[in-house]
């Protein structure tokens, strides 16, 4: 997110809060640091819209802005709820989700994230917010993982002409989406952490026209042109169109598994140009096992 104007000063005012009482503090290597001095806040922009610049701060500053108005704006929601972040276990926030989705039956949830590993300290908890949502509303609720698949030939090989190779997207994004109306983006993960006890930093946007135009481009690139189309401004239609795309693509992608290796490189490359998987969405379940457990704060 790139942000100018009064709120660019905001920021540099929160990192020079930190940075000059780490100073303060005597921390490791300070001694050899200079202190931050902010420069006046920069003019409006002639347009743009209005913006929120939040933090989690832990002592001294005890500041939980992410988390705040995070929290709110689920507790508004009427439409949907898009979460698009690294993890997917923040046992705070699922409360309020849950309770705004009994008290609105058209409210849908969104969730991109990524698989976690059975070693991973707060697994179980990555797998309770999937298994309580999948439970509760389960023609309401989509969990997702990214992958980006390609199709390599070789001519002639002496073994095989064609494979299909996948890598899964490492999601490292932090966004949610409510309504088309609030959009927040930073550095702050959908987990316990990140709004007790990291020190981050999000933009909060209330702009419907904004928010508007960022959904239809990060669905768009999420389902990729064949599905394109089919995407509106209904949330229900919108989740069907990515379960549909999600599980297409995992279809095609099982199906190239099978037989790609059978194929010539020129027959692959003529099929692929029809076949091949549609943006990057594909199923997700979180698995119920795991190997130890932090608990739900530490990951």
């Amino acid at each position: 997110m790139r942000i100018d104007g009064p709120a660019a000063a905001d920021v540099e005012e929160l990192i020079a809060s930190r940075w000059n009482t780490a100073i303060d503090d005597g921390e490791l290597y300070s001694e050899n640091a200079t202190e931050l001095v902010t420069d006046a806040p920069s003019a409006e922009p002639d347009d743009g819209v209005m913006v929120q610049v939040v933090a989690t701060m832990p002592e001294p500053w005890a500041e939980m802005a992410i988390g705040e108005t995070h929290g709110r704006a689920f507790q508004q929601a009427s439409h949907y709820i898009y979460i698009e972040d690294q993890y997917f276990r923040a046992p705070m926030m699922n409360d309020l989700i849950i309770d705004r989705m009994y008290a609105e039956p058209d409210l849908v949830l969104i969730v991109i994230t990524k698989d976690v590993s059975d070693w991973d300290g707060g697994a179980e908890y990555t797998w309770e917010s999937d298994a309580t949502f999948r439970d509760l509303f389960p023609d309401r609720y989509l969990l997702l993982q990214l992958r980006s698949v390609a199709l390599l030939t070789e001519p002639d090989a002496w073994f095989t002409e064609a494979e299909v190779v996948t890598s899964d997207i490492d999601t490292h994004s932090k966004i949610r989406l409510v309504d088309d109306t609030y959009l927040s983006v930073g550095s702050c993960n959908f987990n316990n952490r990140g709004y007790l006890y990291e020190g981050e930093m999000d933009v909060a946007v209330l702009d419907e026209d904004f928010t508007t135009r960022a959904r239809e481009a990060i669905f768009a690139n999420l389902v990729g042109s064949e599905w394109e189309g089919l995407l509106s401004d209904d949330p229900v239609n919108n989740l069907d169109v990515l379960r549909s795309a999600a599980e297409e693509n995992q279809a095609r992608l099982d199906w190239w598994n099978d037989h790609a290796e059978d194929m010539y490189a020129d027959e692959a490359s003529e099929l692929w140009t029809t076949y091949a998987p549609s943006g990057f969405v594909y199923p997700l379940e979180i698995s119920d096992e795991w190997v130890w457990d932090v608990g739900p704060d530490a990951f």
